[in-house]
């Protein structure tokens, strides 16, 4: 909708600006076309008699001195008729009128060509502005003489201010209506790119501080683990989730505080999530050929003691998805020492009180078997010596024959199962795991069963 308007704006900013060029244009023409008819006009009819140029002196000077009057005046009508007035043509360089029989410009010096009489009437009309200009250009390069710029009536002088201001109120019309239109865009641009996203994100954050200093226990956990949380779904139409989380950095120490009192108060599932918290979870992102990459899925520095802390008092207070938490760690050790009895009885407890990957790897125990050291024994050991036969080295089993016999007592390990290798009884949890829709315990089943 935005590009829409936009691209409607833009449309008719250059259709205003096609009219005003056409209407600027069409004036132009029209005053260009009435000035070749008037000089067309003037050229057809004569000259007044006060504009005749060398008017002859002796005119009927034979009949004057026949009748013997020397100052006799002549006939008016009798010196038309004899001596018609010349006709005018316009110099094609400095566009100035002379003598239509003129071979060289009386005005810029310059010889003309010879037109025929035919083309009187075309360098009458065709002396077009650009011609006049021309000529101008062309008397100041080649004489330097000073042009005489003819003055212009009243008439005309009323009709070219009449044009200016026509062509005035047009571009007017059009910056004005250019001006309204990029304003509207601007402002358009400005209220939706701008002003209400800032609006919609500092309404969202307002709701999300109200909400985490609500009365409602539940609803201040909820807000402050989304604070915490690396990439949160707000759930907000139109605004950004990666804004809000950068608005909310500064409350991270401020949510794991509420999670931290609530974990205090003995809740067990708020123990379990800051255990999540502080172990540094990751979550699954993507699989380039055989490497998983996986990110954190909490922003707070990773502490696998306090995890363990807050796992094993939830698993206290019998939370179930604790008992395999804890299992693990006892099983790898971490942040405790290495204890398989106590591996496996967490992961016991947690499969059989229905969880999943409690399932999952309380199976495994039962694919690989735990054997673990019992205690060692003392074994006898003899070490018989080697007699030399030149180069080569002679063994001898039979101690009769041996140079020395070399009796020890070294230490052997004992070992005991804990859990003894039954595939069965792994499938049988793996089974469970899968029926709950873990993923883990059907990629496990099939491989089995290949």
């Amino acid at each position: 909708m935005y590009w829409g308007i936009v691209g409607g704006l833009g449309a008719l900013i250059c259709y205003l600006l096609y009219l005003s060029i056409g209407s600027i244009t069409g004036l132009i023409k029209t005053q260009l076309s009435k000035k070749k008819d008037a000089v067309k006009e003037n050229s057809d009819e004569p000259q007044s008699f006060g504009e005749r140029k060398n008017f002859p002196t002796n005119v009927d000077s034979d009949v004057s001195q026949e009748r013997g009057d020397a100052n006799q005046v002549p006939d008016t009508n009798t010196v038309i008729n004899q001596n018609p007035i010349s006709e005018k043509k316009y110099c094609r360089y400095c566009g100035k009128q002379i003598p239509v029989d003129s071979i060289y410009c009386s005005y810029c010096g310059r010889k003309l060509k010879e037109s025929l009489p035919d083309e009187k009437d075309k360098s009458l009309t065709g002396a077009s502005l650009l011609t006049r200009i021309k000529g101008i250009f062309n008397s100041f390069a080649g004489a330097p003489k000073k042009v005489k710029i003819p003055k212009m009536s009243n008439e005309k002088r009323t009709k070219m201010r009449n044009i200016i201001k026509k062509i005035g109120k047009v571009l007017l019309v059009t910056a004005i209506i250019g001006v309204i239109v990029l304003g509207c865009i601007g402002g358009y641009s400005y209220y939706y790119d701008e002003y209400l996203p800032k609006e919609r994100l500092n309404g969202a954050c307002a709701e999300i501080i109200n909400n985490l200093h609500s009365r409602n226990e539940a609803q201040r956990i909820k807000i402050s683990k989304k604070i915490l949380l690396s990439n949160a779904n707000w759930g907000y139409k139109d605004v950004d989730d990666s804004r809000i989380s950068s608005e909310m950095r500064p409350y991270r120490s401020e949510a794991l505080k509420n999670i931290e009192n609530t974990a205090y108060k003995g809740d067990a599932s708020v123990q379990y999530l800051l255990g999540e918290i502080y172990i540094g979870t990751r979550e699954y992102k993507f699989k380039s050929g055989d490497t998983k990459f996986y990110e954190p899925l909490y922003v707070i520095d990773p502490d696998t003691a306090k995890a363990i802390y807050w796992w094993n008092e939830a698993a206290k207070r019998n939370y179930t998805p604790a008992f395999n938490n804890m299992g693990l760690a006892y099983k790898y050790g971490v942040s405790v020492p290495q204890n398989w009895t106590k591996a496996i009885e967490f992961l016991k407890t947690g499969a059989e009180k229905g969880d999943a990957n409690a399932q999952v790897n309380y199976g495994i125990l039962y694919r690989d078997g735990v054997r673990v050291k019992s205690g060692s024994h003392k074994e006898i050991k003899r070490q018989f010596g080697y007699s030399w036969e030149g180069e080569k080295i002679k063994q001898y089993y039979d101690t009769d024959l041996a140079e020395t016999v070399i009796i020890s007592r070294i230490d052997v390990n004992d070992y005991k199962w804990l859990i003894p290798e039954n595939i069965e009884e792994a499938k049988k949890w793996w089974r469970m795991a899968a029926a709950q829709g873990n993923q883990k315990a059907k990629e496990l089943l099939q491989k089995v069963y290949e």
